[in-house]
């Protein structure tokens, strides 16, 4: 494979990787759940009634103070609302291994940000069976992507969990392809023990 060329690793994969001079990056694009289509009728409703709600203020019809605020808070809940539709539809996750950093960016469109660890801090890269989504916030970590990701590692005193939307088997695939680049790396036993 040329370097620079973009090539689905694995049929079952939903991820793409792409060779770099000196590293690797994967691009992984978020699961459009079901929640995708609940959003999107509800997006509809949404605005309709903030078209009813702001004919109201413009022509000071009802409670002015009342419908002021609830315009306001429904204006920003509607907001909040497409940006998570747009993350699920158009999302993705981009992890990044060159020139001894690793790069973990979370990207919708032009808008990115992300962190990078230092390869030489990294211990104990491993992945997880599970991503503890159950027992930390419950639903609300699986409705949002929050919690204890599948790929987990040592960073100096501390450990990091990311969270890139991935099976068990897609975990320990990336983990096996990130490990040459990390210094004295590879996985460790606990991490095939854990996925297993």
């Amino acid at each position: 494979m040329a370097l620079g060329t973009t090539r689905r690793t694995d049929p079952a994969s939903r991820w793409t990787r792409e060779d770099l001079p000196d590293g690797v990056r994967f691009r992984i694009p978020v699961r459009p759940r079901w929640a995708a289509v609940p959003l999107l009728l509800w997006l509809v409703l949404w605005a309709v009634e903030e078209g009813r709600a702001l004919g109201l203020v413009l022509r000071h019809e009802g409670s002015w103070k009342f419908l002021e605020l609830w315009l306001l808070l429904w204006t920003v809940g509607g907001l909040v609302t497409v940006g998570v539709l747009l993350w699920r539809l158009l999302g993705e996750v981009v992890i990044e291994v060159s020139g001894g950093v690793m790069e973990y960016r979370v990207s919708l469109g032009l808008f990115s940000f992300g962190r990078s660890y230092d390869l030489r801090l990294v211990r104990e890269l491993r992945g997880a069976a599970a991503d503890d989504a159950s027992t930390s916030w419950s639903w609300k970590t699986r409705w949002i992507g929050r919690g204890r990701g599948r790929i987990r590692f040592a960073y100096g005193a501390r450990s990091v969990s990311l969270r890139p939307g991935v099976s068990a088997t897609e975990a320990r695939n990336l983990v096996n392809m990130i490990a040459p680049f990390v210094p004295r790396g590879g996985p460790s036993r606990r991490y095939s023990a854990a996925i297993s």
